[in-house]
């Protein structure tokens, strides 16, 4: 098995919903695994990465009759890779707000 072998699957799924005729609610999820592990018992060294990684997204905009929209959203972010023993697993959050102005 080369070190380039392996496998990867995601999952991407995103839903809006317009709570008026102005707002929309928006939600995102993806998913990911790769597991590009190699067998290692002779050597006892580690090689290849295996690894999750999860991402939620939540969020609102407004449409206002000026021509200016304004949005904020949430995100948390999820990151576990046991090929590094924890070294590069992390939690992460964001605040993201826009707003836009029609010339």
């Amino acid at each position: 098995l080369s070190s380039w072998e392996g496998d990867v699957f995601t999952v991407i799924s995103s839903a809006t919903y317009a709570l008026s005729e102005r707002t929309d609610l928006t939600a995102s999820y993806v998913f990911s695994r790769a597991d590009f592990g190699q067998d290692t018992a002779t050597t006892g060294l580690p090689a290849g990465i295996v690894y999750d990684r999860h991402s939620a997204e939540a969020g609102v905009s407004h449409r206002f009759e000026n021509g200016i929209a304004a949005g904020l959203r949430y995100g948390v972010y999820r990151y576990y890779e046991p090929s590094s023993n924890g070294v590069n697993d992390f939690t992460a959050h964001t605040v993201f707000g826009t707003i836009t102005l029609a010339w």
